[in-house]
């Protein structure tokens, strides 16, 4: 695998921030909204509120397949099936679809425009990072593993049905908090969208019932505790 020394080094910088990442989007986003009036041609909210609940929903579809594989062992994952029989990276995949989901309802074209961009380009560079760390480690069982699997985009047909026995609550557990910040970053923003459109403080009822029932589901003891 041929990889520049510089994007080794900047991918290596930014894997270190790959939790922080999604929060500073959202910062840049909410200032963004601040600065500029949502564009009017996506004003209707059902357009809006539709298109971004099914790229949100592709999202989380992507990390509770991911979820299934509980392991940090690549290959351990590339034999466990599901999503990563499609993508080497599933949960980058699933978040750059959630942050997508956000920016899409934000309704802003120019930011929409920007931020594709930038976020691909950040995340592949980190999975070139990290893709350099698994190659050096597994050697030539991985390197066969990234020629039969792409890193983000699934290809059509080559779904394998995964061999993992994992638990619908132990699942539920696992994506709560996901799905907690994600509505919560709906619910903020549409607030904020409220603030410049309508000069009011008010919240959809849709957004605002998802995140309490979000906060709620968080809250549920769902896997039961080993004695």
């Amino acid at each position: 695998m041929m990889i520049s020394t510089k994007v080794l080094r900047s991918g290596r910088i930014l894997g270190r921030f790959r939790k922080m990442l999604p929060f500073l989007f959202f910062v840049v986003l909410v200032a963004a909204l601040f600065c500029t009036t949502p564009f009017s041609l996506w004003r209707s909210g059902v357009v809006l509120t539709t298109v971004s609940l099914l790229v949100a929903l592709c999202g989380f579809a992507v990390r509770w397949s991911a979820s299934k594989c509980d392991s940090r062992n690549p290959m351990e994952m590339a034999a466990c099936g599901g999503i990563y029989s499609m993508v080497r990276f599933p949960y980058f995949l699933a978040d750059l679809l959630l942050v997508y989901a956000v920016s899409i309802y934000a309704g802003m074209a120019w930011f929409l425009f920007f931020i594709v961009p930038v976020s691909y380009m950040v995340v592949e560079r980190i999975i070139a990072s990290e893709e350099h760390r698994l190659a050096t480690r597994y050697g030539e069982e991985y390197l066969h593993y990234c020629r039969e699997t792409n890193a983000l985009v699934p290809p059509l047909f080559s779904w394998r049905r995964t061999k993992s026995r994992v638990s619908f609550l132990q699942l539920l557990s696992r994506q709560r908090m996901a799905f907690c910040v994600t509505m919560g970053a709906f619910t903020v923003v549409d607030i904020v969208k409220h603030l410049r459109i309508d000069f009011t403080f008010r919240v959809n009822f849709l957004w605002l019932g998802l995140f309490c029932g979000a906060v709620v589901l968080y809250f549920l003891p769902l896997e039961k505790r080993k004695h």
